[in-house]
C-alpha cells in the first residue's frame, strides 16, 4: 500500500479529487457540507439528465484550506492514456503559494458516510502543501484497510487448513484491492472490511466455539466493514447470511447465547456500525428513485459491462483507464476459478451448498446494484462495486477447503466411517498437495501485484504507448525518483514470494499423539486452533479452566463438560452442532 500511496500521481484514483476534499473537510470538523443546487450541476454541462438523478443526492460542497486546496475535477490524465502526468505541470490544481483563508470544493462523494474519512482528514491537519496532504490522505485510509486486513488475518489461527485461507486471501487482495486502498477515501476500507467480514463470518460459523478474543476482533471488524460506503451494510449481511447458513438457525442462535458478554457486544458493535451508515444516508436522502418500468431492461445491459468488470476487479486502474497486461486478467480469474472449483469438489457437503448460494447472491446484487443505480443513472457498471461480495465468497471457499485438509480420514478413530456431511477426500488426503499449491498461489499473487504496479508507473511515467523501459525517457517521476520505487517493489516482492516457501509449513501440524475426538480444533474450520503436540495444553483450554477456576468449579468435576466451560445440557446440542458441520461426533 505504502509504494501504491507514494507512486501514484495525486487524484489519479475514481473520483479521487472528491474524495480528498471530502477527507480534508472531515478533518477540520465539516462533516456535512452543503447541497450543490441541482442547476449548478445542470448548467456544467459536465452530467447527463441520467447522471443527475444520482449525483444531485450526493454532491455538497466544503470549505477547504487554501494551502492544501485542489480544484476538484478530474485530472489532466484522466480518460486519456496516452498522457503522462507530466501534463500536470501545464494545468495544476492547486493554488498559488501563499495563498490564504479557504476555498470551496466541490466533492462528488460529499454525502457519503464520513467515518472512515477522519483518519486521513485528521491527518492532513499536518499538511501544508497538497502533495503531502494528498499523501496523509491516503495514509489515513490505508491505515484502516490495513487495519481491517489485520483483523482478518487475526482470525486465522495455525492448523493444516491455513495454507488454504492464506491462499484465498492472496487472491481476494487483488492488485486493485491495494490500489483502492492506497487512495484517499472509502474505497479501499470498503473493500479491505469485506476481506475481514469473510474471515470473522467464516470463523463465527466454524465447528468450534469462538473465545473472546474472536468475538471481539470479529465485532470490530463487522462494524468498521458495515460503516464504509453506502452500500456496505449490504456486504456485511451477505457474510452474516453466509455464516447463518452454514450453521443452522438452531445453532447460531445457540452460539451467540453461549459466547457470552463479548457475543453481545458483537452484536452491538455490528448493529451501531450498520445504523451509523444507513441512518447518515437517509438524514442527508443520498437514495435516488428506481425506475422500476425499466429495471429489466437495465438487468439485461448489465450483463454487458460484465468483461470489463471482471478485469476491473483484478485491476484497471487511474480513472479506470490504466489497464495491466491481459496474462494478469487470466492468470488472476483462473487462480479465483481453481479455488472456488476445489473447495467446490473437496468441502463438506452443507460447505458446497454454502458457496453456491453465495454465488448466487453475488449473481444477484451485481444485477440489482446495476439496474437500480448505476446503469439506471448513466454510469454503468464497474468491478469495484461488486467486488466486495467476490472478496466474502473467496474467503468462504479458502476456509471450506482448508476445513477439507483438516478432516480426518474417514474410517479412523477420529472421524466417522460415513455421514452426509463428509466430502470426497480425507484431510490427510487433501493436506498432501495443499501446502504447495498455497505456496503457488502465494508466490504467482506476489509477482502479479508487481506487474500491475508496473503497468500503473509506466503508465504515468510516459504514458499508455510509451517505451517498456520508461526509466529513462520518463516524463514524471515520484519523490525520490523511479529508481528508489523500483527497489522497494522487487524487495516487497521478494519477500511475499519468501512467505510463499513458508506457507507449506506454516500450515503444518504440530507432532501429535494419537489422534484425538473430530470434533477437536484442527478437524473443522480452517479458523480453528490447530492441535497440540502430546503432553501439553492447548491455550483455549487453558483459558477455560482459569475461568472454571474463577467461578469455583474444578475442571475434572462436570463430567462430559469438565474443562470445556459448557454448561449442563447444552454439551450435546453443541455436539449436535458440531456434527452438523461435518467434524463427527465431539468426544468428552
Amino acid at each position: 500500500m505504502g509504494l501504491w500511496i507514494w507512486t501514484n500521481p495525486p487524484g489519479a484514483a475514481p473520483d479521487e479529487p472528491g474524495h480528498y476534499a471530502k477527507a480534508v473537510a472531515a478533518g477540520h470538523g465539516d462533516l456535512r457540507g452543503e447541497p450543490v443546487p441541482e442547476r449548478a450541476l445542470a448548467s456544467s454541462k459536465a452530467f447527463t439528465p441520467a447522471n443527475l438523478r444520482q449525483i444531485v443526492h450526493a454532491f455538497r460542497t466544503f470549505a477547504v484550506p487554501a494551502d492544501v486546496f485542489v480544484r476538484t475535477g478530474p485530472p489532466c490524465t484522466a480518460f486519456r492514456p496516452a498522457r503522462s502526468y507530466a501534463c500536470a505541470r501545464d494545468t495544476p490544481a492547486a493554488l498559488p503559494p501563499g495563498t490564504t483563508g479557504s476555498r470551496a470544493a466541490s466533492s462528488i462523494v460529499g454525502a457519503y458516510p464520513p467515518w472512515v474519512y477522519l483518519p486521513g482528514g485528521l491527518l492532513t491537519r499536518f499538511a501544508h502543501s497538497p502533495t503531502r496532504a494528498y499523501h496523509l490522505a491516503r495514509a489515513g485510509s490505508a491505515l484502516v484497510a490495513a487495519a481491517l486486513l489485520a483483523v482478518a488475518a487475526a482470525l486465522i489461527a495455525p492448523g493444516r487448513g491455513r495454507p488454504a485461507v492464506l491462499a484465498a486471501l492472496a487472491v481476494a487482495v487483488t492488485p486493485m484491492a491495494l490500489f483502492l486502498s492506497a487512495e484517499a477515501g472509502s474505497n479501499g476500507p470498503e473493500v479491505a472490511g469485506a476481506v475481514a467480514v469473510g474471515a470473522a463470518c467464516a470463523r463465527l460459523s466454524g465447528p468450534g466455539e469462538p473465545d473472546r478474543r474472536v468475538w471481539w476482533l470479529s465485532g470490530a471488524g463487522l462494524a468498521v466493514a458495515a460503516a464504509a460506503r453506502p452500500f456496505a451494510p449490504a456486504w456485511a449481511a451477505l457474510g452474516l447470511v453466509l455464516a447463518l447458513a452454514r450453521l443452522g438457525p438452531k445453532a447460531a442462535w445457540r452460539r451467540l447465547r453461549g459466547g457470552g458478554a463479548p457475543a453481545a457486544a458483537a452484536a452491538v458493535l455490528v448493529t451501531v456500525g450498520a445504523l451509523a451508515d444507513l441512518l447518515w444516508v437517509r438524514a442527508l436522502g443520498m437514495s435516488s428513485p428506481v425506475l422500476w418500468g425499466s429495471l429489466a431492461g437495465n438487468a439485461r445491459r448489465a450483463l454487458g459491462y460484465l468483461p470489463a468488470v471482471a478485469r476491473q476487479a483484478v485491476g484497471v486502474f487511474g480513472w479506470q483507464d490504466t489497464r495491466a497486461p491481459s496474462a494478469l486478467y487470466l492468470g488472476w480469474w483462473a487462480l479465483a476459478a481453481a479455488l472456488l472449483a476445489a473447495a467446490l469438489v473437496l468441502a463438506t457437503r452443507r460447505d458446497r451448498l454454502v458457496l453456491l448460494l453465495g454465488i448466487v447472491l453475488t449473481a444477484l446484487l451485481y444485477e440489482a446494484v446495476a439496474a437500480a443505480v448505476f446503469v439506471q443513472n448513466g454510469f454503468g457498471m464497474q468491478g469495484r462495486y461488486i467486488l466486495p461480495a467476490c472478496v466474502i465468497v473467496l474467503v468462504f471457499a479458502g476456509d471450506a477447503l482448508g476445513a477439507a485438509a483438516g478432516r480426518p480420514a474417514v474410517g479412523t478413530a477420529s472421524g466417522p466411517a460415513s455421514g452426509p456431511a463428509v466430502g470426497p477426500a480425507s484431510g490427510p488426503a487433501v493436506g498432501r498437495w495443499l501446502g504447495p499449491a498455497a505456496a503457488a498461489v502465494l508466490a504467482l499473487a506476489a509477482v502479479g501485484q508487481l506487474v500491475a504496479w508496473g503497468a500503473n508507473a509506466h503508465r504515468y511515467a510516459v504514458g499508455a504507448y510509451g517505451p517498456a523501459w520508461f526509466f529513462p525517457a520518463a516524463g514524471w517521476a515520484p519523490a525520490r525518483g523511479w529508481s528508489w520505487a523500483v527497489t522497494v517493489a522487487v524487495g516487497a516482492t521478494v519477500i511475499g514470494l519468501a512467505a510463499a516457501v513458508a506457507a507449506p509449513a506454516a500450515g503444518r501440524p504440530a507432532p501429535s499423539g494419537p489422534a484425538g475426538p473430530a470434533g477437536a480444533p484442527g478437524a473443522g474450520s480452517a479458523l480453528e486452533p490447530a492441535p497440540v503436540a502430546a503432553g501439553g495444553v492447548a491455550p483455549w483450554r487453558r483459558y477455560r479452566q482459569r475461568r472454571l477456576t474463577q467461578r469455583h468449579v474444578h475442571p475434572e468435576q462436570g463430567g462430559r463438560g469438565a474443562g470445556r466451560d459448557v454448561a449442563p445440557g447444552q454439551q450435546g446440542r453443541r455436539d449436535h452442532d458440531q456434527e452438523g458441520q461435518g467434524g463427527g461426533p465431539a468426544g468428552g
